[in-house]
This record gives C-alpha cells, sequence and structure tokens, in this order.
C-alpha cells in the first residue's frame, strides 16, 4: 500500500560501504585485491569517509545548503565508525560541520574494551549473551539459576568477574549456541553445526545469500561495476579505538546534535541487554521511561 507519510517524502539516503576493498569498492594500482589499499584504522577510516562526503558533496552541490541536514547513520561496527567520523566532521575546516545534525547507531559496538575486541577479555559481553538467551526463551531457568546463585553482576570496564560466574557463563554458551547464527536469532539458516539433517533447510545465512546475488552477473551490470573487481567482505583493518563513550558524553553536551542509539530484538551479539548496560554507564537522567507507541 502507499504510505502517504513516508519518511523518504522528506529525506534522501547516501549508502556508504566500507572502506576499500570492502564491497566493489577498490583501489587503483596495482590492482582490485584486498591488500591494495593498504592497511586500515579507524583514525584513516574517517578521514576516507570524510574524504567521500566531500566528493560527493562537490559533484551535488544542490545538497550542499543549510536547508539540507546532514545525519549519520550505521550499525554494528558503525558504532565507531559513525562517531568518529562526526567528531572528525564537527573538527574540521568542512562546512559540512555546518549541516550535521546528529547520528543514529543501532546495535553498536562501543569500542574494544566495550563489546568489540577481543571478547573473551570481556565478561559483560558474555553476561549479556546469556540474559539475552534466557529472556528469549532459549535458556531453562534451571540452567540460568547458576547466575543467580553465583550472583553474577556486570563489572566496570576493565574489571573481571568471578571464576563461578566464568565458569556458569560458559556452560550456558556451550549449551545454547551450538548451530546458531549469531546475528539473527530466529533466522532459519544454520551456521556451523554440523547436526544439520541434509534438506532440513537449503536457507544460506544472510550473508552469503547476500553475497551470492550481489555477484549475479545482472546485478553488477546494474551497479556499474568495473569489469574484474571482486565482491570482498574482509579489510585489514587494526582495532585500536578502545571506547567510544568519552565521544558519546561530548555529543550530549552539543545541543545542536541529535543523538539516537536504537536496539533490535533478534540481534544476539550487541544485544539489548549489552546496550542497555553500556548505556547505564553514561550516567544519564532518565526523563521517560519505556512506554508504548502511540
Amino acid at each position: 500500500f502507499k504510505n502517504d507519510y513516508a519518511w523518504n517524502r522528506n529525506a534522501n539516503l547516501l549508502i556508504m560501504t566500507g572502506t576499500a576493498p570492502v564491497g566493489y569498492a577498490y583501489c587503483e594500482s596495482p590492482g582490485p585485491n584486498a591488500t591494495d589499499c593498504g592497511q586500515w584504522n579507524v583514525t584513516t577510516t574517517a578521514e576516507g569517509n570524510l574524504a567521500f562526503l566531500e566528493g560527493f558533496y562537490n559533484k551535488f552541490k544542490r545538497f550542499r545548503t543549510n536547508q539540507n541536514k546532514l545525519y549519520l547513520s550505521g550499525e554494528s561496527y558503525a558504532g565507531v565508525y559513525v562517531p568518529q567520523l562526526a567528531e572528525l566532521i564537527m573538527n574540521s575546516t568542512s562546512d559540512l560541520k555546518n549541516y550535521l545534525s546528529g547520528t543514529a547507531v543501532g546495535n553498536g559496538c562501543h569500542g574494544k574494551s566495550i563489546s568489540c575486541g577481543r571478547r573473551a577479555d570481556n565478561p559483560n559481553y558474555f553476561l549479556a549473551k546469556v540474559e539475552f538467551y534466557y529472556g528469549h526463551g532459549q535458556v531453562s531457568r534451571e540452567l540460568y539459576q547458576g547466575i543467580n546463585d553465583n550472583n553474577c553482576k556486570y563489572v566496570p570496564v576493565g574489571k573481571d568477574t568471578t571464576p563461578e560466574c566464568k565458569k556458569v557463563v560458559r556452560d550456558i554458551m556451550d549449551h545454547v549456541t551450538l548451530g546458531r547464527w549469531e546475528y539473527g536469532l530466529y533466522s532459519e539458516c544454520h551456521w556451523g553445526s554440523n547436526t544439520t539433517l541434509p534438506g532440513y533447510s537449503s536457507y544460506p545465512c544472510p550473508g552469503g545469500a547476500g553475497k551470492t546475488w550481489v555477484e549475479n552477473e545482472h546485478v553488477r551490470k546494474a551497479l556499474h561495476v568495473k569489469t574484474g573487481v571482486p565482491f570482498q567482505v574482509g579489510v585489514p583493518y587494526v582495532n585500536t579505538f578502545e571506547d567510544v563513550t568519552p565521544v558519546y558524553k561530548r555529543f550530549m553536551s552539543n545541543p545542536k546534535l541529535k543523538t539516537l542509539v536504537y536496539v533490535g530484538d533478534t540481534d544476539t551479539t550487541l544485544n539489548l541487554n549489552l546496550q542497555q548496560w553500556w548505556i547505564s554507564t553514561l550516567g544519564l537522567t532518565i526523563k521517560n521511561n519505556n512506554t508504548t507507541l502511540n
């Protein structure tokens, strides 16, 4: 049906892939391969993304007006990319700072010490995952009782939990994660499970399905992909950013910027429980509790 109030009647959407060579992006000479662009980090990624935005606005100057507000949005590791790009814009000489109005991040990573570094070093990541599975009916009350019996709680960033809590969390994780695709709790794909029966489900996980579709010759032609450029997922990247929390605090002290953190309900990795714990560390005052949508 036609939605007379659709958001795209009032906004334009510009989609940026990850840094080259992610997707069909590539670097010139010696060729479109994964190592041609060198190694990226959070600083060079933000600089590359700003250069792309500048190029876009230079080519399409009709968007470069104060009437066109710019919002940066993304999900997952964009929890690092988006605030870093926003802060770079605000601290640069670019006139894009005049248009930047806010950020929105869904199911975001908030730095290697929070949720997307060595997860084995982050007890809060696993406790949040156990809570999420229990809240979605994937863990029995008997199994989850070990969390209560050992008084397992979230700990300050950089602190460790008790050996007893580590063991009970590990036991629960071993019990519930076999064969599940971590980015979609109810997905029918069977990820990494050797117990899948042949013919039970031929549906591939979305990452594999998406790659198959985008590599189709008709899709490549429609996207004007350069001949010989492969579709790639990985990128040489050094994860150096510890904690995005100070960046968010600076945003919230800037009355010009609006900040949105939103969460879906089926991503088991950077899930609702983990996001709520991280938000609690910001020290914000709650003005309104959760309520029904009218």
